[in-house]
């Protein structure tokens, strides 16, 4: 039988310098400048049973770390030990020199392994982050936080769990003879944050002493797209407090993905600053859908009452956007959405846990 031949893509995104949190009572974002984690291998799935490897760990990059538990040297690109640097631009090439060939058929997520043989795995992140105008640097040490650049190291943080499912925008559909380029993008923009009053075995965070300072992580989430695309990622600031023209109260951010000018992806981020307050929303999950809105009649979907609001011939285009739901494979539940976002500053309101309650916003394009 013919198999189709598949390129993976795998791309982490910036935009400008990321600007630090300044943070008051010890929680404060920032960016890695390296993010560590073993990836075992990456699948072309659906559903359960349908499971096509698209890239394995070869057994001659697995080894023992080094003694101090150090990430693998850059030389061989973070692939040693199945190690891979989300930071690292050739790291992520380097999965994907070759293309997969893969039997026809239809499917509808990309499946990241992040473990072998056990059901959590340890990720190592490096950065640095302002507070009250002091620079603290990550360390190895049992005081995962320095002020002394010289400390500056990777800090072990452990997650439960063992694989992360990207769902793509659309079922990819592999007849006999194709050749299909699948993207997968990811940013590690304010992906890691400083927590204060830390409580002892708290998942996605490094251990600390009980009630310090400690270093806590998301994992990059990716997002899925049928095709070679070099989207640009925009951020904007969400501030439930209206009159917060600048966002410094903004506690989550919505992430999204254009490519030709038109979001096609993005994610949702959780935010610490000064002066963040408790979001109505739960962050760090990617976005299932975004549409155009049309401008002169809703697209009225299984229900009229399902429609966004048209924008009723307004010069500013604007977006419905659905975050996933719990749980993520049921295509009636959503976390938040946002029936009319527009690709400026401006207000408006977001519903929360499938409509639940409505939240006014204001949105900061950074």
């Amino acid at each position: 039988m013919k198999r189709a031949s598949l390129w993976l893509v795998a791309s982490g995104l910036m935009f400008g310098a990321p600007a630090p949190a300044l943070a008051a009572e010890g929680e404060a974002s920032f960016t890695p400048d390296s993010f560590v984690m073993p990836i075992y291998s990456i699948t072309l799935s659906r559903g359960l049973m349908i499971n096509v490897p698209v890239y394995q760990c070869s057994a001659s990059t697995r080894f023992a770390p080094p003694s101090d538990g150090a990430p693998a040297p850059a030389a061989d690109a973070g692939a040693s030990d199945c190690l891979v640097d989300m930071a690292d631009e050739a790291a992520l090439a380097n999965l994907f020199s070759t293309p997969a060939a893969i039997p026809p058929g239809t499917y509808d997520s990309i499946v990241v392994s992040t473990c072998e043989s056990s059901s959590a795995f340890v990720a190592k992140v490096r950065g640095s982050v302002e507070r009250e105008s002091v620079t603290y640097y990550t360390t190895s040490g049992a005081a995962v936080l320095s002020t002394n650049p010289a400390d500056l190291d990777y800090v072990s943080i452990n997650y439960a769990g063992c694989g992360n499912t990207v769902q793509l925008s659309s079922p990819l559909t592999i007849a006999a003879g194709d050749s299909i380029t699948v993207s997968a993008f990811f940013t590690l923009q304010n992906s890691a944050w400083v927590l204060g009053n830390l409580s002892p075995g708290l998942g996605g965070c490094a251990v600390a002493p009980a009630g310090s300072f400690s270093v806590c992580s998301g994992l990059p989430v990716l997002v899925g797209y049928i095709g070679a695309a070099a989207p640009t990622l925009d951020a904007f600031y969400i501030t439930e407090d209206v009159s917060d023209t600048s966002a410094t109260k903004a506690a989550g951010q919505v992430l999204l993905l254009s490519s030709g000018g038109e979001p096609f992806s993005g994610f949702l981020r959780r935010v610490y600053s000064h002066d963040s307050i408790a979001p109505s929303v739960s962050y760090d999950v990617p976005l299932r859908e975004i549409s155009r809105n049309a401008s002169s009649e809703a697209d009225a979907g299984p229900e009229a009452s399902d429609a966004a609001t048209p924008d009723a011939g307004s010069a500013v285009q604007s977006y419905d956007i659905f975050a996933i739901g719990d749980p993520k494979e049921d295509l009636t539940k959503y976390r938040v959405r946002f029936p009319r976002f527009e690709l400026r500053d401006h207000t408006g309101t977001f519903y929360t846990a499938n409509g639940a309650s409505q939240v006014s916003y204001r949105a900061v394009k950074r």
